[in-house]
């Protein structure tokens, strides 16, 4: 029960008032009595329609009562609020009139009838500095009992708040002891809507759909009302996140760890590569189901496209080779391609990116850290492995955390030695030259997030151009040296940056924040916080995951959203 510091309900030291009615016996006033009010005040503007039951328990001239009531009070400012609940009070009896102190509620009424059966009357209800007037009713006899009224709301998929602006799944059901007339829901917050349907039984199921507004404060109140005008309502505050929009957002299982994500734009699926379960992934964006995953012959990494789109290529960890996949097979298989390098230190394929000039750039890792990894580039023209002395200021040596990120284009290819600092060393292989331009630095924190755009990379919250040449500082690392999750829109305009969140109290969603001067374009929630974010080359689908902790009962996921 909710109680408004300026409806009937407030509870305070209930009062007698005395009544000064014409003489003769009191009237018989006792027993339960369906009443109604309406009330208002002008400033602020509130108005409130309650309606419930009074049971009067009478000794002479005084009784005591007890109302039950379910009502709404409507703010101009704020929108809707509940105002149901039980106070208790006492009152004055006449042979032609009641009063009645109800908290801090003052009724006014004449009796009709003989015994009496109806009263009517002025209100007045006084609290907060605000004063309310109205008018109220009652009558006796009949059904007296209230409708039971309850609500099942369904969540957003794979998410436990709602924001304002969605849309709430509301079965609303409803019992009476004679017969439901009436059934419905209003939605709080200022520019809440509400609706209601007929009922015809003793029992009264119906689905609602509740959109809500930018004001909405996660209030919901569904209603009842019987055959006999008695009213019933339960009030719910949902699980909510202001500041946020929702965009259209579908949600998978990832059966395991996803180390690398491949867009398809030809057959228009996802290929996730699967460390684990020495596999790959194929997620349909058709139907959002998996289709039969590609079996690899070892410990699948990174991946990427071929320039004809008709081929998937996979750096495999734990061999010498890249894994090819001649995708317009209608059941593919993987081939092979030997890749020659120095196999020491447990070193073996990791990043991988395909150029402009159909070279395929290779980082061979090593297990551990330090400059133990190396850079090397495919040709599938001449089936040769081709050492790339000239991909950093170490010649061939990278770190073992060394990564690698194309243009939507595939003409430039970063490779940024990630654990390097400080500051964070990278170069540029450009695919028309086949040939990498000097080692620069970038971001003085280590292990910053990177993408790349059409002509842009982005680096930590900086944004480079191909060149590395700096262009915006659009945010930096926290307090702590954490870099929150980030990724670059295709065409380099905006950032999409998660959320940071601390332990015990994750993210929310993303923030789409535009390069030039930083500023908060929107801020959109997921369902659960994101680990990786990235936008497809039509800048109108976004990727994110999470991943759960270790040993966690909860599962990762996919979240596929829809841009505008």
């Amino acid at each position: 029960m909710r109680i408004s510091c300026v409806a009937a309900l407030v509870a305070v030291v209930v009062i007698a008032c005395k009544s000064d009615g014409p003489s003769g016996p009191p009237a018989d006033v006792s027993g339960a009595w369906r009443v109604s009010e309406a009330i208002t005040s002008q400033s602020p503007a509130i108005s409130c329609a309650d309606g419930g039951i009074i049971t009067l328990t009478q000794s002479s001239g005084s009784a005591t009562a007890v109302l039950t009531q379910a009502g709404t009070c409507v703010q101009s400012a704020t929108g809707a609020f509940d105002n149901s609940g039980t106070a208790s009070g006492t009152a004055q009896i006449t042979a032609t009139s009641v009063d009645l102190q109800v908290a801090q509620c003052r009724y006014h009424g004449t009796l009709t009838g003989s015994p009496p059966d109806t009263a009517s009357g002025t209100v007045t209800c006084s609290g907060g500095g605000v004063t309310l007037t109205g008018t109220w009713h009652a009558s006796r006899g009949g059904d007296v009992t209230a409708p039971i009224v309850a609500a099942t709301v369904t969540s957003p998929v794979g998410d436990a708040y709602f924001v304002p602006g969605d849309s709430i799944p509301i079965i609303l059901d409803a019992e009476d002891n004679e017969r439901v007339a009436w059934v419905g829901y209003r939605v709080g917050g200022p520019g809440g809507g509400s609706d209601s349907v007929a009922a015809t039984d003793r029992h009264f199921t119906h689905t609602f759909t509740a959109p809500t507004t930018s004001g909405w404060n996660g209030d919901l109140m569904v209603f009842a009302r019987d055959a006999a005008g008695t009213p019933a309502q339960s009030d719910t505050m949902l699980p909510y996140q202001t500041g946020y929009v929702r965009y259209p957002t579908h949600s998978v299982a990832l059966p395991a760890r996803i180390r690398d994500i491949a867009y398809d734009a030809k057959r228009n699926v996802l290929y996730l590569s699967q460390p684990d379960s020495q596999r790959v992934a194929v997620l349909s964006l058709d139907t959002y189901t998996y289709e039969a995953p590609l079996a690899m012959p070892s410990v699948p990494a990174s991946l990427d496209l071929s320039l004809s789109g008709d081929s998937l290529i996979i750096a495999l960890r734990r061999a010498a080779a890249l894994g090819i996949v001649d995708l317009t097979q209608a059941n593919p298989t993987v081939d092979t391609a030997h890749l020659t390098f120095d196999t020491s230190l447990g070193r073996g394929p990791d990043a991988l990116r395909v150029a402009s000039n159909g070279k395929v750039l290779v980082v061979a890792t090593c297990d551990g850290f330090g400059m133990g990894g190396s850079v090397i580039s495919y040709s599938f023209t001449t089936h040769t492995t081709q050492t790339r002395s000239d991909a950093s200021m170490f010649g061939d040596i990278v770190t073992c955390g060394t990564v690698l990120a194309r243009t939507v284009d595939r003409s430039k290819v970063l490779v940024l030695l990630l654990d390097t600092c400080c500051p964070v060393n990278g170069s540029v292989y450009d695919g028309g030259s086949d040939a990498f331009g000097g080692t620069v630095g970038t971001v003085n924190q280590s292990q910053p997030p990177f993408a790349a755009s059409t002509n842009r990379f982005l680096i930590g919250g900086t944004v480079y151009s191909t060149s590395l040449s700096a262009i915006d500082t659009v945010f930096k690392p926290s307090l702590i040296g954490l870099w929150p999750v980030a990724t670059i829109s295709p065409d380099g305009l905006y950032l999409y940056v998660g959320d940071p969140g601390v332990p015990g109290l994750p993210g929310f969603g993303y923030s789409k924040v535009r390069v030039t001067d930083g500023t908060v374009i929107e801020r959109v929630k997921l369902p659960s916080p994101a680990k990786r974010l990235m936008v497809l080359p039509d800048g109108h689908t976004l990727i994110a995951s999470n991943d759960s902790l270790p040993f966690s009962i909860e599962t990762s996921r996919l979240f596929v959203v829809t841009l505008p």
